[in-house]
């Protein structure tokens, strides 16, 4: 009787686990999904490429960051 209760209680840790780890990789999908507006920046494969790379990343990262800024504004108000 009690290893059956050890049994339940070890299937019920092991479902509560399984639930934790299933709704982060449903978070961590829509965070790191990009925009559908914008593609990253290809990477640079020869030297000169490199300013021009930096440049571009970062108003790419600029425009993300108001990107999501609007979206969490939006989130908040509605």
């Amino acid at each position: 009787m009690r290893i059956l209760g050890i049994l339940l209680a070890l299937l019920l840790v092991a479902y509560l686990i399984n639930q934790q780890l299933g709704s982060k990789s449903e978070r961590s999908q829509m965070l790191d999904a990009p925009s559908d507006s914008a593609a990253a920046p290809k990477l640079p494969t020869k030297p000169g490429e490199v300013d021009q790379f930096g440049k571009d990343m970062k108003s790419y990262l600029d425009e993300e960051a108001r990107k999501r800024a609007k979206a969490i504004d939006e989130a908040d108000e509605g």
